[in-house]
């Protein structure tokens, strides 16, 4: 389960090394979405719980004739919204169904502190504050509004999904399910214990291609995240103390009360396929889909490879409009 320490190393094959004609290795920087042709994207701010909270909405053309509908995403661990949820956006506005990408709170351009803060329920809260902005916006029909999870940000959302009416449709993509476990939760308690204490906040590295004490200790994670360093808003680091939220958090019991419409798009070299069909097997939706994409694109291809990308999106649309 997610919850464990091995579940840690999601994805199986790394993405290939580039290198130089000196054998240099060259670090590949990341790439924006391409800008899709009748997409207007605009900087946006709303509330949470006392914190404004920062995105990017995504609106296709056609929006001042008819309402449309709309989705709204969280992304993986520590993420901000360029890494993953923009990507789907964008292919999503094309399709006809505006998106909100966002930074949660203590991330990216979004206020709150402590900074590099993960609590998934906290994220829970800022996922029900992005459809609360939805539902003002005169583009977008409020009764036909989605939850989409990319990674670790599918378990806020399946949680959100059993508490909030709402939502007309949740869908997780190569979704990372937290289901409890002790792994770190006592190192976080310490240090949440220290901060309550002193004010002070511990931090490690999220990545190392060495380090097994890091957020995300996996050679393959580092290889992805890696080109976000220094090049991004994403900061390569996170607060110790978010290890009791994170790997403590479950889910399970949302997910059997779970009775919107339910799509789960992943493929067999996503994080722990077996793990995401046995989470589908209890989502407690009657009308529930899953969809592994063939050729077995691993994890963090979901996030931005154009092609893999591409392909849940049209899924993911097509899901949307078929419900609504």
């Amino acid at each position: 389960m997610a919850g464990s320490a091995a579940a840690v190393a999601v994805g199986c094959a790394r993405p290939p090394v580039i290198q130089t004609a000196t054998g240099q290795d060259v670090v590949p920087r990341p790439i924006p979405p391409e800008r899709a042709p009748k997409v207007t994207v605009s900087r946006v701010e709303f509330p949470s719980k006392g914190v404004t909270l920062v995105g990017d909405l995504y609106l296709p053309s056609g929006t001042d004739a008819r309402p449309v509908p709309a989705a709204f995403l969280l992304g993986p661990f520590a993420y901000v919204r360029e890494q993953g949820p923009s990507y789907h956006a964008m292919r999503l506005a094309a399709r006809g169904i505006a998106a909100l990408a966002f930074d949660c709170r203590g991330h990216g351009e979004s206020s709150g502190a402590p900074r590099r803060y993960e609590n998934p329920t906290m994220k829970v809260a800022d996922a029900r504050a992005a459809l609360d902005f939805l539902s003002t916006r005169s583009e977008i029909d409020s009764k036909k509004a989605f939850a989409i999870g990319l990674c670790q940000g599918a378990s806020a959302m399946v949680q959100l999904a059993a508490e909030d009416a709402r939502i007309a449709g949740l869908i997780t993509v190569a979704g990372a399910f937290l289901t409890g476990g002790t792994w770190r939760v006592e190192r976080g308690l310490e240090a949440r214990r220290k901060f309550e204490r002193t004010g002070e906040v511990d931090y490690l590295p999220i990545i190392d291609p060495d380090r097994k004490d890091v957020g995300l200790p996996s050679p393959y994670i580092w290889s992805w995240y890696r080109k976000w360093v220094g090049t991004s808003r994403w900061e390569n680091r996170y607060a110790v103390m978010s290890d009791a939220e994170v790997w403590s958090f479950d889910m399970s019991a949302a997910a059997k009360r779970v009775s919107t419409p339910f799509l789960m798009v992943h493929s067999e070299e996503a994080h722990d396929p077996e793990d995401a069909r046995a989470v589908f097997s209890t989502i407690g939706s009657r009308d529930k889909q899953q969809y592994f994409l063939e050729g077995a694109p691993d994890h963090v291809k979901f996030y931005d490879h154009p092609a893999t990308v591409d392909r849940a999106a049209a899924r993911v649309a097509e899901f949307i409009k078929e419900h609504s």
